[in-house]
């Protein structure tokens, strides 16, 4: 497991509004992932206080209203985050994503997405190329991260507030060959994860799932999960 060192605390790249178009490709596919995640990365900062409210504005992706941060420190972070996020995805080399909220060190709660069942990143890892089904249209992928999103800041939105500001860490885990690379490069640091902690705790804590994309090609699994 590896993480991205956070952003000091200087409270994005702008989420364009996006409509789906009619020509579906491997790269619209990924352009649409990362937009995703640029955009539940920022619905967290927003909605769990890491950064100050009066930072964000409001704006529209996958026709729904977002909160974008403005701050240029954020928005230079998210960006050079994104595209080494957007670099894995290009590869087929992203497996989970993980964004861990911590106070005093101490993880509280953790919002992961995994990848793992995607058939699209089996024939990019293999360098094959890509037939679409006709089923498997840009309108459904649109209407499909749409909902994640939607279920996402849903769940976000009913969360009891924080009254400070957490820390957080943006972890990745990849494949072997991958991590031992990873490693190599300063922009990633190696996070030890403790197992024994996950299971003498895995009871006090309380897990909620995000609406699954769920379209062979691609499938992302997402969950919540809140120490009580």
């Amino acid at each position: 497991m590896v993480n991205l060192p956070s952003s000091p605390k200087t409270a994005v790249l702008s989420s364009s509004a996006s409509t789906p178009p009619s020509d579906l490709t491997t790269q619209t596919i990924i352009s649409h992932i990362i937009e995703t995640i640029q955009v539940i990365l920022e619905q967290i900062w927003y909605y769990r206080s890491v950064y100050p409210k009066e930072s964000f504005q409001k704006q529209r992706s996958f026709q729904l209203q977002v909160y974008s941060n403005f701050h240029p420190g954020v928005k230079q972070y998210l960006k050079e985050t994104s595209e080494q996020i957007l670099d894995l995805l290009k590869r087929g080399k992203l497996k989970r994503l993980f964004i861990d909220l911590y106070f005093d060190d101490k993880k509280f709660e953790s919002y992961a997405f995994s990848f793992t069942n995607s058939i699209l990143f089996d024939y990019i890892r293999q360098k094959c190329p890509i037939q679409f089904e006709e089923t498997f249209k840009e309108g459904l992928l649109y209407a499909s991260l749409q909902s994640l999103l939607f279920s996402v800041i849903g769940r976000l939105s009913r969360m009891p507030e924080l009254k400070e500001s957490p820390e957080f860490k943006i972890l990745v885990s990849a494949d072997e060959d991958t991590f031992n690379d990873m490693i190599k490069d300063q922009n990633w640091i190696l996070e030890k994860t403790d197992l024994s902690d996950t299971h003498t705790h895995i009871r006090d804590v309380d897990v909620k799932e995000f609406k699954e994309v769920n379209l062979g090609y691609l499938n992302i699994k997402g969950y919540v999960g809140r120490r009580g």
